[in-house]
């Protein structure tokens, strides 16, 4: 595993973070994204979507579970699993045999929800609120050695 940190001081900041992991994330296909509410996980998926090459709105799927954005690779899949309690209703409902095998990415906000379930190579990003409104601290875990420039 390899490690990175960052310190936003913005929203705009926090969006091209998100843009930065896109850019170092190499074949893998899951982003597990963890930390409190108001802690960036959203703008922090914006900046991935836009980096994927999504230009539409990104909003949270609080409700709808899962909201679909088309990219080159295939889709871009925003699961937000705050309403879930924990694993179980993770594995209740099913969601990896939900997603289609030929292609895509998975971003998800409150992945801790989803303890133990999440593919051994996802990336696991957690965003920490600072001192200040707008203060955010975020941390990836790449596996594998990932997170290179090249």
């Amino acid at each position: 595993m390899e490690k990175r940190s960052w310190h936003s001081i913005s929203p705009a900041a926090t969006r091209t973070i998100g843009a930065e992991i896109w850019r170092l994330r190499g074949l893998t296909t899951v982003i597990a994204l963890s930390g409190d509410l108001g802690a960036g996980k959203t703008e922090l998926v914006k900046g991935l979507a836009q980096a994927a090459g999504y230009g539409g709105a990104v909003t949270s799927p609080t409700f709808t579970l899962c909201q679909e954005y088309p990219i080159s690779e295939g889709i871009l899949y925003h699961v937000d699993l705050y309403r879930l309690s924990g694993p179980e209703d993770f594995e209740g409902i099913g969601l990896w045999e939900l997603l289609p095998p030929d292609g895509g990415v998975v971003l998800i906000e409150w992945a801790e929800k989803a303890a133990g379930c999440l593919p051994v190579d996802a990336i696991e990003v957690v965003l920490r609120n600072g001192t200040e409104p707008d203060d955010r601290w975020v941390e990836a875990l790449f596996p594998g050695g990932g997170g290179s420039d090249g």
